[in-house]
């Protein structure tokens, strides 16, 4: 824990410490050779150097937090449409079922038409006979 505080605190120092002035333009286009020593290659505009180094850190910890970000909402997505082919699955073995149903229904629906006129037939017949009968009781009579 004490580490981690010294650092960050060692680090809020060097950002106190560092002037936000960009240099001028002729340095900035100078040739790096013409910046830098050559005996050791150090720069001479170190601090510009590592103001461009700590920018160019700030970048690429942006985009790692990114890329890790995306990998999380590429697991979460994932997840989701693995819900979604299973609901799909679902609704499909569901959508199978009923269309079954329907045809049984509709099976029974033929018998049941087919049972009813059957039934109107020998209705009418049995009401013919009855008038046939009622005729012939009443010529009796």
């Amino acid at each position: 824990m004490e580490e981690i505080s010294c650092e960050t605190a060692d680090e809020e120092e060097m950002e106190i410490r560092i002037p936000s002035y960009p240099l001028p333009q002729e340095i900035q286009q100078m040739d790096h050779s013409e910046k830098a020593c050559r005996y050791c290659g150090v720069s001479y505009l170190i601090l510009h150097e590592f103001q461009r180094l700590q920018e160019h850190l700030r970048e690429v910890e942006r985009e790692l937090d990114q890329m890790r970000g995306s990998a999380e909402r590429e697991r979460t997505l994932r997840i989701e449409l693995q819900e979604a082919r299973s609901h799909l699955k679902e609704l499909k073995a569901s959508v199978l079922q009923h269309e079954q149903n329907s045809r049984a229904l509709d099976l029974q629906l033929c018998v049941v038409t087919r049972e009813m006129e059957s039934v109107r037939v020998e209705k009418k017949t049995a009401l013919s006979e009855l008038e046939n009968e009622r005729a012939c009781c009443l010529h009796l009579r």
